[in-house]
């Protein structure tokens, strides 16, 4: 269940890690639904559950070698004014969470974030106010993880940049021994859920209403904010993409010579493709389709 006082719904980030129920994947590096076997909780009286899971994977050989993804949107989206998640009016917040905020042990990604939120604002044809909040004294603002001695509570923003984690947290809430080799970030999107268990659409937009969202990224890769493998703002740029809402799109192979091929090359790409600090065309038309009509 899930308690405002202690979150630990999967693990608690101490000593030890016992993972219970964790989702399972059926096809790495492409969005999937019905992946939690998580038993819904409930906040304050909402009950939310966890929806779905979306990884970017760094692309080794002998794991993804080709997808077809043309999801561009998730069955999912935020409600603006939504009361059961004390929404900032229109806004939709972020918060980045200064525990793990730190790369490799030296790399504030902070600034790599903000940047990030600051090309999807930057997108004339959307209307969503993006703002940031600052981190709660005394809280830990997971929905999945626990920390001794800290009160849990994941709605202190809309989007929770939780951080850099060591990468044997990756196999174990995942489920998939290896992941911590090859996912480098992966978004959490939990949506409110009716006392009979059925998802809520509170709008009637034909899509379920997101609670919220969280955001892992792994620390056993090597982080840079120079351009070099990998890129802190490239990976970010990609799973604030599917905190808002952004499916992943395109097609990937492998030709002879060993090289992988994206067709479109685009930020939401399911693989790691290199640089990619602004949005290309279908990510654009993505984002626009989303929030163009958002409320003004």
């Amino acid at each position: 269940m899930f308690a405002r006082a202690s979150f630990a719904l999967v693990v608690v980030f101490a000593a030890g890690l016992v993972a219970c129920g964790t989702p399972q994947q059926e096809e790495i590096g492409t969005t999937t639904q019905g992946l939690t076997q998580l038993a819904p909780g409930t906040i304050d009286g909402l009950g939310i559950e966890l929806h779905r899971i979306e990884t970017l994977t760094a692309g080794q050989a002998g794991h993804v070698i080709y997808a077809k993804d043309n999801t561009h949107q998730l069955s999912t989206k935020w409600v603006p004014y939504d009361w059961r998640r004390a929404a900032d009016g229109k806004n939709i917040t972020y918060v980045v969470d200064p525990i793990f905020k730190i790369a490799n042990g030296s790399v504030d990604s902070e600034p790599a974030v903000d940047a990030s939120f600051e090309t999807f604002s930057d997108e004339t044809c959307s209307k969503l106010p993006i703002v940031k909040r600052l981190p709660v004294p005394g809280v830990f603002p997971s929905a999945i993880l626990g920390l001794p001695g800290m009160v849990g509570d994941p709605f202190v923003a809309d989007i929770v940049e939780l951080g850099y984690l060591p990468g044997w947290i990756f196999d174990a809430v995942l489920d998939e021994p290896g992941a911590q080799d090859y996912v480098l970030g992966v978004t959490f999107t939990f949506i409110f859920i009716n006392p009979d268990g059925s998802p809520t659409d509170i709008n009637g937009d034909g899509k379920l209403d997101t609670a919220l969202k969280e955001i892992w990224y792994n620390d056993n890769f090597t982080w840079t904010t120079t351009g070099e493998r990998f890129d802190i703002e490239t990976v970010t740029l990609h799973e604030n993409g599917h905190a808002l809402e952004m499916g992943h799109f395109g097609m990937l192979h492998r030709t002879p010579n060993g090289k992988i091929h994206f067709s479109p090359l685009a930020v939401m790409n399911a693989i790691y493709s290199g640089v990619q600090r602004k949005l290309r065309g279908n990510d654009i038309a993505s984002y626009c389709a989303l929030f163009a009509a958002w409320p003004r």
